[in-house]
């Protein structure tokens, strides 16, 4: 029915559910797409349903944001759960420091240091 993955992803749930009597089965298969983007691949073949990544997606509501500056520039991030996003990357071009000592080295130490 898929052609291509939905953009949260996809969950499959597949098996045969016995009555109580143990004789009269029943097919059943339940397919979704998640209200967050699920970004784990598993295939498990066991008597239970494996919902624990679903479950995870219903505990972390939570959004935290990250503003993270060194000197190479600055990253604007948030992370939800297992999710993380970059929102914007900035890169800063500061001088370096000068090698060599003489009447300019102070000056060049407080441009680099007006610049940071």
């Amino acid at each position: 029915m898929y052609r291509q993955t939905p953009e949260n992803g996809l969950y499959v749930f597949c098996g045969v559910v016995f009555n109580d009597n143990g004789k009269d089965e029943k097919k059943v298969l339940f397919d979704n797409s998640p209200h967050k983007p699920l970004s784990v691949f598993c295939y498990k073949c066991q008597p239970t349903f494996y919902t624990d990544p679903l479950l995870k997606l219903l505990q972390d509501d939570e959004k935290f944001g990250f503003i993270i500056v060194d000197g190479n520039g600055v990253l604007f991030a948030t992370l939800q759960g297992s999710q993380k996003e970059c929102l914007q990357r900035m890169n800063m071009d500061l001088p370096t420091k000068t090698r060599k000592g003489g009447q300019s080295s102070v000056r060049f130490a407080r441009l680099r240091e007006e610049k940071k």
